[in-house]
């Protein structure tokens, strides 16, 4: 400091500051070809895969741009601290300048890298998965990328170089000022560069326009700030018995959602989506049913599109064997999936559910709901699932268990923590054939007819590795040179060699399962359905359009079926469950409920079409930004009108777009609602026709007398162990309480926990009070509060001989005033199942 102050005496403070402004203006010359770096790289990764039309170069050429004045911007905020740092400590501040500059580049060249393997920018999914999830998809997807380790070389010594080269120059006063207010100016550009994807020919090009860290820090930020996208599920309503309290505004909503959904008849605004279940058995003419039940095969092909498949590919058939067994099917080419990735395929196939995270969760929270797994297995279908690769990954074992299912196959997973050898080619999962095979080993196994068996494939997903893949690399050779491609569709082919022959290798496996399927007794009395999860994201077509990224066909085969069917109605994977359903129930008199909570209807043969058909679409990272009414589909700010041929195109309607707007706030907003509240039936219904109700803790009451407690953990009662096998549990408290003039919102939530006799966790779930009408005037202070709760069992295999713990959790030491708490806990379980074990 002494030092500093000498040199303003001496007149050479003004001398110090262009020291440090010229050094800092040489360091940040030293970086600025990294932008131009990382893109190149970025080009090299993207033209590796797609043959660049004009619109992708305008988009590249502008993202060019658009980076340089993003590390600008970046410099210009850095400016004044790192040069007041330098003024104090000339070296110091240079080094802490450095460490930012090159924390930059690293990061924007990680999210380069993570933009041409996945083709969307990084942004929310963070939050999505959690970590053993992202590490699972990181050593899945990794591959040597020689490319990324010379850019990521070239981002360390290209400024080292630089500034040894430039360390001695100085700048002439001009040259200083005129770099100075380039610096100011040129970031300033920014707020005139479109932003949003309106301004470019599909989402795509907008992708690769933008600035890969800036998208990603925006989409981060607005995610945490923004309360209406957080997780809102650690304090779900897990199973509410009595029926909730909607507001007037929020009953409005939906009451308009349901005249909007005409032919089909609602039963009350505060189950938005409970109605009466009049699905139309539009199948059951195809069909020449048995006397026996069939059984039902379901397989979800991994990534099956109509970009390679079906009877306008944009490819051309990649598919010979499933190609061919369409034209002895039910085949429908324009089926939307529910999301653009596989979390949300299971659900909405054999739920018709509306998509919300909590289908993923482990402990215990879910809706009361119906699914065709559940119906079959109550009318005495033995499930089975098939997969081969981590069951835990978006909890795909979670949702199997709810729903009943008696089988999963061991998986890779599973094999690996074993500590069996597993082929290292296989990161991702077991390929397709060993799956099926592995099938068969154990399909006769199993005690009894009919079954559902549901197979998940995942050979066509990155990375891209089959057994014996040089075979069907040749392959694909030969398919380019019979499809009769025009030049650019041949390129992006040969770019995605590795893509397609994934394609043959599934579509090879799919004919080897059924010629070994058709040798089997059960065969004539089976019904096949065979869809995608949704849509290669890894070609350009899918990416052409937002419609793309969800359109996926639909083939349902039997040897019953009397003739076939081409549909180019739309429908979606909402609309398969209460299908298969309406074509059982009523020839097998099966056991099911006359109201339901499906959020799709019947598929449609014909157009016009007969059913209102509202799909909202969730991305993988969770947003909600896609909607499809017909005709129209909303994408963002964006809207989309389909034509005669069911092409989509831009529509500049803007009261469609507001309207379309609109309804979508009002389906998520009601969607959040009824899984939240626990409303997609009523939690009565859902078990008086099926279960007997016991007291677990019969009527009593507990008195405080009034004394005062301010410990963590105020125990309600002592721990119970339950005797039955009890599926559903009714929590009923109501209590006298004060709270240091606290409001019930913030008097302490009850938790119960489920444990077994080693104390390992089944279930941890938060209790909120809500306050209750006074019959009785109470002191100042006192209030009347109530928690009555219900909690679905259904997950568990077994929870008899599980013990409930309930205790409110004060982790603040609010001193609590307690006085006549009543509790009753009844339990609901199979009493006709109960009798037969005994």
């Amino acid at each position: 400091m002494t030092r500093n102050l000498e040199k303003r005496k001496d007149g050479t403070w003004n001398q110090h500051l262009t020291d440090c402004v010229n050094y800092y203006l040489i360091l940040t010359i030293a970086f600025l070809p990294l932008p131009l770096v990382i893109r190149i790289y970025s080009l090299k990764q993207l033209t590796a895969k797609f043959t660049f039309s004009s619109s992708d170069w305008h988009a590249f050429i502008w993202g060019t741009g658009t980076d340089l004045l993003f590390f600008l911007g970046f410099v210009l905020v850095l400016a004044i601290p790192v040069l007041a740092l330098m003024m104090i400590r000339k070296k110091g501040g240079a080094v802490t300048y450095l460490v930012f500059l090159y924390l930059f580049f690293f990061l924007s060249l990680i999210l380069e890298v993570y933009f041409t393997i996945t083709w969307i920018p990084l942004d929310q999914v963070v939050f999505t998965y959690t970590l053993p999830e992202i590490k699972n998809i990181i050593l899945s997807s990794a591959k040597m990328d020689v490319a990324a380790m010379i850019t990521f070389l070239l981002l360390v010594f290209v400024p080292l170089i630089l500034i040894r080269f430039l360390r001695n120059v100085k700048l002439g006063y001009r040259w200083l000022i005129l770099a100075v207010c380039l610096l100011v100016i040129l970031p300033i550009l920014l707020l005139f560069i479109p932003g949003n994807r309106k301004a470019f020919s599909n989402e795509f090009d907008y992708f690769i326009s933008t600035h890969k860290l800036d998208y990603a820090l925006i989409s981060i930020t607005q995610h945490i700030f923004n309360a209406s996208t957080r997780d809102v599920y650690h304090h779900i309503s897990a199973g509410q018995s009595g029926a909730p309290v909607l507001s007037e505004e929020n009953r409005g909503k939906a009451r308009q959602w349901q005249k909007k959904n005409k032919n089909y008849i609602y039963l009350n605004p505060d189950y938005p989506f409970l109605r009466i279940d009049n699905t139309p058995d539009i199948l059951g003419s195809y069909f020449q049913l048995k006397s026996e039940k069939p059984n039902l095969v379901v397989i979800i092909v991994e990534s099956l599109s109509n970009s390679f498949f079906g009877d306008h590919p944009y490819y051309g058939s990649f598919m010979p064997f499933l190609d061919s067994l369409k034209e002895k099917s039910l085949y429908w080419d324009h089926i939307f999936s529910t999301s653009d990735r596989t979390f949300g395929v299971l659900s909405a196939i054999f739920g018709s559910l509306p998509y919300e995270q909590v289908w993923n969760f482990t402990d215990g929270y879910i809706p009361n709901h119906y699914s065709l797994i559940r119906y079959l297995k109550e009318n005495g279908y033995f499930s089975n699932f098939f997969y081969g690769g981590d069951l835990e990954f978006t909890n795909y074992q979670g949702f199997l268990e709810r729903e009943g299912v008696d089988y999963t196959l061991l998986t890779l997973e599973q094999n690996r923590r074993q500590k069996k050898n597993v082929n290292p080619l296989y990161k991702w999962g077991y390929p397709d054939g060993d799956l099926f095979q592995e099938s068969f080993k154990v399909l006769d196994t199993f005690p009894h007819n009919p079954r559902l068996d549901i197979y998940l494939t995942l050979s066509t997903h990155y990375p891209f590795t089959i057994p014996d893949q040089q075979k069907y690399l040749d392959l694909v050779a030969e398919k380019m040179r019979d499809q009769g491609l025009d030049d650019r569709r041949r390129s992006e082919i040969e770019k995605s060699r590795d893509v397609f022959s994934t394609v043959l290798y599934t579509d090879e496996m799919l004919r080897q399962f059924f010629e070994i399927y058709r040798q089997r007794p059960d065969f004539n009395n089976t019904i096949f359905v065979i869809t995608g999860d949704h849509a290669m994201p890894e070609l350009r077509f899918t990416n052409k359009a937002p419609t793309e990224k969800y359109f996926i066909p639909l083939i349902i085969y039997s040897p019953m079926l009397k003739r076939s069917l081409k549909s180019s109605a739309i429908s979606s994977h909402l609309d398969i469950a209460p299908t298969l359903l309406a074509l059982l129930k009523r020839p097998f008199n099966l056991k099911v409920q006359g109201y339901c909570h499906w959020m799709g209807g019947p598929l449609d043969i014909e157009e016009p079409t007969m059913f209102p058909r509202s799909v909202f679409f969730t991305r993988n990272n969770q947003t909600k930004v896609d909607y499809f009414r017909d005709p129209y589909f909303l994408s963002y700010d964006i809207i989309y009108k389909r034509n005669s041929d069911n092409q989509f195109e831009k529509c500049t309607d803007t009261s469609i777009l507001e309207e379309m707007k609109r309804e979508l706030a009002v389906m998520n907003e009601l969607s959040r609602y009824t899984i939240e509240n626990n409303v997609l039936i009523p939690g009565a219904l859902f078990v008086k026709e099926r279960l007997t109700a016991r007291d677990i803790v019969p009527v009593q009451q507990r008195g405080y007398d009034k004394a005062i407690i301010d410990k963590e953990f105020i125990r309600i009662i002592d721990p119970i162990r339950m005797d039955e096998d009890f599926q559903y549990v009714n929590i009923d408290i109501q209590t006298k309480a004060q709270a240091s003039g606290k409001d019930s919102l913030a008097f302490p939530p009850v938790i119960v926990e489920i444990v077994d006799s080693s104390s390992k966790n089944y279930l941890y779930s938060r209790m909120d009070w809500e306050s209750l009408a006074e019959s009785v005037p109470l002191a100042s202070g006192w209030q009347y509060i109530s928690i009555k709760q219900g909690i679905d069992l259904g997950f568990m295999q077994d929870s008899r001989n599980k013990i409930i713990k309930l205790y409110i959790w004060n982790p603040m030491h609010i001193p609590l005033t307690l006085d006549s708490l009543t509790i009753h806990i009844r339990g609901f379980l199979d009493s006709s199942q109960a009798d037969k074990e005994r």
